[in-house]
């Protein structure tokens, strides 16, 4: 992260019309390492949306499980006197 940031500081302090060369090459190798630290992010927050993905549907069977009938309002209400 800190690589990218030091890439889109030194690119507003140097304006393109003025590179040679030189720093045509060095601002490749710059945007090279920076598209593969930028990867690697987009890897990494895919297993944890990945990771994230399981453990909510795990959670959602567990507490479907639980949940079917609740019993505060389950089907059959047995504190009701019958009506004569």
């Amino acid at each position: 992260m800190a690589l990218l940031a030091s890439f889109l500081t030194n690119t507003q302090e140097q304006p393109p019309e003025d590179a040679d060369d030189a720093q045509v090459d060095e601002l490749l190798k710059r945007l090279t390492a920076a598209d593969g630290v930028a990867k690697g992010v987009e890897e990494r927050l895919d297993g944890i949306i990945d990771n994230l993905d399981l453990l909510l549907t795990a959670l959602e069977k567990e507490s479907g499980n639980d949940a079917e009938v609740p019993p505060e309002t389950g089907g059959s209400d047995k504190t009701k006197e019958p009506s004569s």
